[in-house]
Parts: structure tokens; sequence; C-alpha cells
């Protein structure tokens, strides 16, 4: 159950005061960047992930069966260019682009392939800024799982990946010279989850330490509903077992997390309309929810959001939304 009573705001961006912590976190009312997907013809966009760097972000556009890069403008902030330098588009290996992520080396880019069943890495090319080889340096293939979202371990050595169907819950695999290690180093099932009240996983980020995973779970896909509830929780990967849950209502749908660098905020999303700030509770591997609020398009009677990554200098907060956009919002931790 939740620590908080949840803030409702009305407003589509506003400042999030996160009391357990000496401090807070604010993030602008409105975008620095809106990356309009409709200047490429693109329908739905899903992941997002900021390069190491923050010189590039990454956009899943799922439907398109294409992933993008755009580069930011200047050396610091929140502003993009909203024209991509880099598309690849594939129906075979990127059928349903779901989540992505840039190696903390800032090498590879790590793409989610749900419809198809793979993990696809590819190479960035070192001559030429923000853009990818077009052809993959490596194939995982997952079949029959439906590959929903994934993230690199701080350190670059492991691949987290959350499966949606065939009972895999999440697998962690070692990173090889160019490639990923196909049998996976740990496997949390999704019987295993079962067993502390969590459905199928949805969406994963490591936290900063690197000792555990932000999860969250969601009951459907495909019109199928899977056992469990909906939550988030974050999972000690020493011991698979969840150190803090914390369950949403059976109709929300979550979507996506990620971690704040400075560990002490989690970010969550659902598909219909909220965004939740989480606060880490002080000396402990605990959260609490400290406000959600709807995020809206402006000029949009649409709400709700798909995919969620912060900067790794913390200082950018990027979503996904129902409209076929990508929001960047300038951040603030006191």
């Amino acid at each position: 159950m939740r620590q908080l009573e949840a803030i409702k705001w009305t407003a589509y961006l506003l400042l999030a005061c996160c009391a357990a912590l000496d401090g807070n976190i604010s993030i602008q009312r409105e975008p620095a960047t809106i990356i309009n997907g409709q200047n490429c013809n693109f329908k739905v966009a899903e992941g997002v992930a900021f390069s190491p760097s923050g010189h590039c972000i990454a956009v899943a556009w799922a439907q398109d069966h294409a992933i993008a890069v755009y580069k930011r403008m200047g050396d610091d902030g929140s502003q993009y260019q909203t024209e991509p330098s880099c598309i690849i588009q594939n129906s075979q290996l990127l059928d349903f682009a779901h989540d992505l992520a840039f190696s903390p080396c800032g090498r590879y880019l790590a793409v989610a392939s749900r419809e198809v069943h793979k993990i696809v890495l590819f190479k960035m090319d070192n001559s030429e800024e923000c853009r990818l080889y077009s052809e993959p340096c490596s194939i995982l293939e997952t079949p029959s799982t439906y590959p929903s979202s994934l993230c690199f371990s701080p350190d670059g050595k492991f691949l987290a990946v959350c499966h949606r169907l065939g009972g895999r819950g999440i697998t962690l695999h070692q990173r090889v010279e160019d490639g990923i290690d196909p049998n996976p180093y740990l496997e949390i099932t999704e019987a295993k989850m079962l067993e502390y009240g969590l459905s199928a996983p949805h969406g994963i980020a490591f936290l900063p330490d690197g000792k555990s995973i932000a999860v969250v779970h969601k009951r459907f896909y495909k019109n199928k509903k899977a056992d469990g509830a909906p939550a988030l929780a974050i999972i000690d990967l020493n011991t698979s077992q969840p150190s803090y849950i914390d369950f949403y209502d059976n109709k929300v749908e979550l979507h996506s997390v990620d971690s704040h660098p400075s560990g002490h905020y989690l970010v969550v999303v659902d598909e219909i309309k909220m965004v939740a700030i989480y606060a880490r509770i002080e000396s402990s591997n605990t959260f609490s929810n400290s406000l959600d609020f709807p995020i809206k398009v402006p000029g949009s009677k649409a709400m709700g959001s798909r995919g969620v990554a912060f900067s790794t200098d913390g200082k950018s907060l990027a979503l996904t939304t129902r409209e076929p956009s990508v929001n960047i919002y300038s951040v603030t931790v006191n």
C-alpha cells in the first residue's frame, strides 16, 4: 500500500517535493523540447534513453519498426533537435521496438523488439556523432517471451531483460565483446515473483549501486490477464527477493520506471494518465510515493505516458506520450 497520500494535480507537470529527504526535486512546468513523431510520419513512441554523455537521445517508434536518435542543442541543457540525426527502420529486426538502452560506455544501444522476440544490439558510429551503424553487431533470440524492457547495469557488465510471456520473468545476461551472452547469469522467474503477489514484469531499471533493480509489474498483455497484481518492486539481485513493494489497483497499467542517478528518486509511469515520483527513505532500500500527477501533451487532450528516462547527469527527464511525441523537461535537485 502507498506510504504517503498521493497529491493529484490537474496541470500537466508541476513541482514534485519529496519530504522524505533533506531536499526536493523540481521538474519544470513545460517541456524544454517536444519531439513530434508526426514530422517523420511516426505513430507511437515507446522507449526512450539518453546517451551517457547526454549529447543524444534515442527513441523507439514501435509501430513503425524504427529507432531514431536526436542530437542535443549545445553542450548542456534539455533542448534537443526535433529532427533525427539517425533513423534505423527494419520490420524484421525492430518489429514493435518497445524499449532501448545505451551501454554506460556509450558505444552500444540495445533494443527490445517485442513482436519478433529479439534483443538487438547496435554499435555507435564513432566517426559521426549521434549515429548508429545500420547493421546490428549482435542479436539475442528470446523465443515466445515478448521482451518489453531492458537496461544495462551501471558498470556495463550485465544487461537485464523483462519478458512479458513464457514464464521467464527477468533475465540477467553478461556482456561480451560486441555481444550478449545468451545464457542467463541470473533468472527471476514469473512464478518466483508471483510468490510475492507480483504480476509479470513490464519495465525495469537498475538502481545506481548496481545491487538492486526497480521493476514495474503489469497484469494485462494482448487481452490476456496475468496472475498477480500491478506494482512497483525493488528486487535485491543477491537474494532475488523484493525489498520493497508498492501495489496498485488492478486497473492500473504500469509501463516504465527509471532511477535518478542520485539514487534518491524513482519515476514510474502508467499508460493512462499518471506519472509518479518516489523518494528514497534515507539509509534504506525502500521508497515512498511522494507525488502523482497527470502528464498532458500541450495542445492535446491525450493523457498518459509510456517510456521514461532520466539523463545521466539527472538534469533532464524524457517522457514518451500517447500522442506520437517525446517531451523533455529540465530537472533541478536541491
